[in-house]
Order: structure tokens, then sequence, then C-alpha cells
């Protein structure tokens, strides 16, 4: 008998993973059983979560590890403080990107306050990343793994060092956005013909931008300000290439 109830238990914990975390994140207005009505929860017509967006939504717990790894259709993961008064401290579970099929991961105004979490450059299908505002230190990781990043937003961190070549060198790199860090050194030729937009600013990056940034025909923004880069004149004639007074 003990046996039987072993077994129906971990069935029922494979097959609900999204009470799992109910009972680990704590969303006051998740109270219901069915998870596809839940605010923020958006399902497929099987039932299978694909979305989590949890965009100004309060939470008083953390993320458990073992649920993502039983979520195999979710593709996006959004956990958005839209008040930074009331920022929240979140753990993110190693099994983030583990059998699912997670391509944007958008985390803001969170408290993590560690350096960057190693388990996300496990995450190779991400196309879509934000991490802005959530107190991450150090310097940039290797992100060699993620080649079909297409958004980067690291916005409002405390980075320090350079921006790594492994950035430059994402294929197929449309937005990059590093404002407000504390990033140094010289930025680096950009190996992405898709490159749209570029902010920098507010950082202490150093020497002269790359002139062939500008020989780019996809780039409709730049954001060089409160820095100590030379630019090249050629960012007159381009919109909204910000000039150093």
């Amino acid at each position: 008998m003990k046996i039987v109830f072993l077994l129906i238990t971990a069935i029922y914990a494979s097959n609900f993973p999204m009470l799992d975390l109910q009972a680990s994140l704590k969303v006051p207005i998740w109270t219901s059983n069915n998870y596809c009505g839940w605010a923020g929860v958006y399902c497929n017509s099987s039932n299978e979560v694909y979305a989590i967006c949890l965009t100004g939504l309060p939470f008083t717990g953390d993320l458990a590890e073992g649920i993502f790894s039983r979520l195999p259709k979710l593709s996006i993961l959004a956990i958005v403080i839209d008040d930074n008064s009331q920022a929240q401290a979140l753990t993110l579970p190693s099994d983030l990107c583990t059998l699912n099929s997670l391509n944007q991961l958008e985390l803001h105004r969170l408290n993590i306050n560690t350096a960057f979490p190693s388990q996300i450059l496990s995450c190779t299908k991400l196309k879509i990343l934000h991490m802005a505002y959530c107190g991450l230190t150090g310097t940039l990781p290797d992100f060699s793994n993620m080649n079909n990043l297409e958004t980067l937003d690291l916005n409002g961190n405390k980075f320090t060092g350079s921006i790594s070549q492994s950035i430059a060198n994402l294929p197929n790199l449309v937005t990059l956005q590093l404002f407000s860090n504390s990033l140094s050194g010289s930025l680096p030729s950009f190996a992405s013909n898709n490159l749209a937009s570029l902010d920098v600013r507010n950082n202490a990056l150093t020497g002269s931008v790359p002139s062939d940034l500008f020989s780019k025909s996809s780039i409709d923004y730049f954001g060089f300000d409160g820095n100590q880069m030379t630019v090249p004149e050629i960012c007159k004639d381009k919109p909204f290439c910000i000039p150093f007074s």
C-alpha cells in the first residue's frame, strides 16, 4: 500500500508543476487549482504552460528547484517589478532552462545581488534576455554558448571590467543595452550585421568608437553619453547617435 501511495505522489508531482510553483512563489491571487486561469499564466489548447508573465503581480516566496524541468513547453518567463521600492529577492533554480523551451527571460528590478547567474548561461535557446536593475555584480560572463541571443539588456546593474568579446561576437544580436553600469575599457567591434540599438551610456568606457559600427545599415540608435570615448565625425550624420558636448 505504501508503494502505491509513493507512486501516486510521484505522478502527481510530475503532472502538476504549476501547483508546486504556486506553493513556492506564493502569488496571493493564484488561489484555484486551475492554473491556466491564473493571472499571468498562458496555456495552449492542451493545457500546457507556454508563458508565465508576472508583471506587477506581487509574490512573497521564491523559485524552487525541480519545477521548470517539468514545464517542457515553457518559452517565456517574465518576473517584472514595476516599483523599485518594492524590489523582491529572487533565487534562480539550477533547472531554469532544463528540458523546457525557454527563449525569452525577463527579470526586472529583482534583488538577485550576485555575479551573473551561471545557470542562465545554459539557456542556449534564449533569444531575449532582460536582467535590468537586478543588482548583478562582477564582470560580464562568457556568452559564447548563447548564439541565439537577439536582445541582451543588462541595464542598471553593477558590472565592472570590459565588454566581453563573447558579447561582441554574438551573430544574431539586434539590441544591446548596458546603460548605467561601471564598465571600462574600449568598445569592441560587433560581428552582428543585424545590430540596431547599442546603449552603453553612463559607464567608464574609453578609447575610440569603432568606425565599422557606422557602416551597419541596421543601426538606428546609439547611446554613448557619460563615457570618455571619442566619437567619429560620421556620428553626427546618424539619427540618435548622441555626440559628446
